[in-house]
């Protein structure tokens, strides 16, 4: 399953975010037993690093990022993509430009924190909160995922 990841989700994984530190672990286990390819844009790092660059060293982020592109693969956006959101007349350019991209790898959902998602209503694919994603596939694959004591 090729999942798209929003910047929210990503900020999860490396901010270690609580309440959401569990789901961010949960999906980066499915991508290692390959279950899911994670997919984001260029930009989301961008946003990532010069929020998380203000209370973290540049490098120990630069080191982090680096090392999550063993499991996170990044999208091309380019002109053909900018072009496709800003005739999209949708509300919000950077949810047209994630749509843009989702459509460009074939993904078969967008995970976002974005609680309303109406930003993503025009989207061919789901958008669902990790939380939603994980019931998702276990409701229809029947594969949980957790933490198991040792």
């Amino acid at each position: 399953m090729r999942i798209f990841a929003d910047t929210n989700v990503l900020f999860d994984i490396f901010a270690q975010r609580e309440p959401f530190r569990e789901s961010a672990f949960k999906l980066i286990v499915m991508q290692m037993f390959g279950d899911v390819e994670i997919w984001t844009a260029p930009q989301s790092y961008l946003n990532i690093f010069y929020v998380l660059s203000k209370t973290q060293p540049a490098s120990d982020l630069q080191n982090a990022m680096l090392k999550s592109l063993e499991r996170v693969n990044i999208c091309t956006t380019g002109h053909a993509n900018m072009q496709a959101a800003l005739q999209a007349e949708w509300n919000d350019l950077e949810d047209a430009l994630i749509a843009e991209s989702c459509k460009s790898i074939a993904a078969d959902c967008l995970l976002t924190r974005d609680k309303k998602q109406e930003g993503f209503r025009n989207l061919d694919i789901p958008a669902l909160t990790p939380e939603e994603f994980f019931d998702m596939v276990e409701r229809e694959h029947g594969i949980a995922y957790g933490e198991i004591p040792l």
